[in-house]
């Protein structure tokens, strides 16, 4: 039988000059390296919604906001908002 050699079933190791580089490259968060695509992306959402600023309430609403008993009571309506039918706390029962 034929001998392995030791450096065929050593494990291979990434060479040193390129673990030099990677620990050479700073840490930055994406939105810093990419800024500009971060803009576009802000100034096109704020474009697309801008329009909406003067909208009036349609015709849910009331219902859902504005006469909802549970919506009146705050933080304390929580609970019930997450328990009950969307529509329990303006008609009152499920």
């Amino acid at each position: 039988m034929a001998k392995k050699s030791k450096k065929s079933s050593a494990k291979q190791s990434i060479p040193k000059p390129v673990v030099e580089k990677l620990a050479i490259l700073p840490a930055i968060p994406f939105w810093k390296n990419n800024w500009i695509q971060a803009l576009v992306l802000f100034v096109v959402a704020i474009g697309l919604y801008a329009s909406t600023i003067s909208f009036e309430y349609v015709l849910d609403d009331s219902l859902v906001f504005t006469k909802h008993n549970d919506v009146k009571k705050g933080f304390a309506g929580i609970p019930d908002l997450l328990t009950k039918e969307s529509f329990a706390g303006y008609f009152g029962e499920q």
